[in-house]
């Protein structure tokens, strides 16, 4: 009995460290020019219209993807 508590401690000590250690996976935002321009931008049909809006909802670590195309620059 005693050494099943121990096992189990373990794997309860291995799981939080998992969960609560590691840090969350990088993202990757689109743009693309036929976009639907809607946030976060994470995957192709809702991928941001231009540049900024993706680069704005970033995190450090994440990727911002730009696809093919003809964009205008917005003041």
């Amino acid at each position: 009995m005693r050494r099943i508590s121990r096992i189990s401690t373990a794997v309860a000590v291995h799981a939080y460290v998992l969960f609560f250690a590691v840090p969350a996976m990088a993202e990757i935002h689109y743009v693309a020019p036929s976009g639907l321009n809607v946030p976060p931008f994470i995957d192709v049909s809702t991928a941001a219209t231009n540049m900024q809006d993706a680069i704005d909802v970033a995190s450090n670590g994440d990727s911002v993807l730009v696809m093919g195309g003809t964009y205008r620059l917005t003041q």
